[in-house]
């Protein structure tokens, strides 16, 4: 994960949005569990909280500038083996989601990696910037407190530093209020569509880019399934099949099990 979004930086503004639109959907739609038992997760539950998937669901909306949002962090490896930017978005991941659930999202990104001078032959000091999307006022208290947490669980494999940002961050996306591809409408039409209405679920397929057919497949299919007969749901199912095949085969095969999660997801949010 933490490879993927130092990529990131690399997009245009509207892959920037789509990929993070995506993170919102995979996010809340399952509970990451990779590499859990070779990371020393066993027994200490999913990596996302029932807590932190409903604030994101029902009320997560941005309030923070994006630069007012960042801690600049070395990590120093101790060991090469092991896939250890793995488990250090794991275990971060997993704190926030148990400790501090309002933050909802953060993103680590990778973006150099260097020699220490006792080591000048060896590139071991990897550099990120950590992007929180909630509670930024407080970011380097709950840092600090991440950390202790990830070098409990893997202080064999590295330690971290806390730096001082040396850049601002100039991209952003819909988690910040000042990104240029910040959409104010959509995290309360999401919010909406979390709870059931029809309509709001349907304006979420506006939400994402041309290319993104399985995500308007599933706004589409669950927009179907709560919007009451009449024009907008003939509308629907006159758009869904079109959608469908243009993703890819393995989105088509996935596309019902996605839509019942997410049914059964909103059916619980709707009743509370």
């Amino acid at each position: 994960m933490v490879v993927l979004v130092s990529v990131v930086k690399k997009l245009s503004p509207a892959q920037k949005r789509r990929y993070f639109m995506i993170c919102v959907v995979v996010l809340l739609g399952f509970s990451a569990v990779v590499f859990r038992n070779s990371l020393g997760l066993t027994n200490r539950g999913s990596l996302n909280s029932e807590e932190r998937d409903r604030y994101l669901a029902l009320e997560f909306i941005p309030k923070y500038r994006i630069n007012d949002c960042v801690v600049r962090f070395d990590v120093h490896l101790k060991a090469t083996k092991g896939q250890f930017n793995v488990a250090l978005y794991n275990s971060f991941d997993r704190y926030i989601s148990y400790n501090e659930p309002t933050i909802g999202v953060i993103i680590p990104m990778q973006i150099g990696v260097v020699s220490s001078p006792e080591t000048p032959d060896i590139r071991n000091i990897v550099q990120y910037n950590l992007l929180l999307s909630n509670q930024c006022d407080r970011r380097f208290d709950i840092f600090a407190s991440m950390v202790a947490y990830a070098e409990d669980l893997h202080g064999d494999m590295f330690s971290i530093k806390r730096v001082p940002v040396e850049k601002p961050i100039k991209s952003g996306n819909i988690y910040w209020i000042d990104s240029p591809d910040f959409a104010p409408d959509y995290w309360p039409t999401f919010h909406k569509a979390m709870r059931g209405d029809g309509e709001a679920l349907l304006a979420m397929v506006d939400f994402h880019g041309p290319q993104d057919h399985h995500l308007k497949h599933l706004y589409l299919s669950l927009a179907e399934l709560f919007l009451p007969d009449g024009p907008l749901k003939d509308n629907v199912q006159t758009r869904k099949p079109k959608v469908f095949k243009k993703m890819f085969p393995n989105q088509q095969g996935q596309a019902a099990q996605a839509v019942e999660r997410w049914q059964q997801k909103i059916l619980k949010y709707k009743s509370e």
